[in-house]
């Protein structure tokens, strides 16, 4: 009964790890794009300008999907 419980929450965990690692690769593919934009258009790159823009992009992207 406790290999069943081990293999049960093993299995859990792998899906875990797998969502995060997606979640994960997402933010900073974002957090790249962020960045490249700031500095094609000559915006200071900081945590406030950052934010700001992934802020505009996450709400844009709700819309429309």
């Amino acid at each position: 009964m406790n290999q069943s419980l081990e293999r049960i929450h093993s299995d859990k965990r792998q899906w875990l790890d797998k969502v995060h690692q997606q979640r994960k690769e997402h933010s900073v593919s974002i957090g790249k794009q962020t960045i490249d934009f700031l500095v094609e258009q000559g915006i200071p790159v900081t945590y406030h300008n950052i934010w700001g823009i992934q802020k505009h992009l996450m709400i844009k992207r709700k819309v429309f999907t």
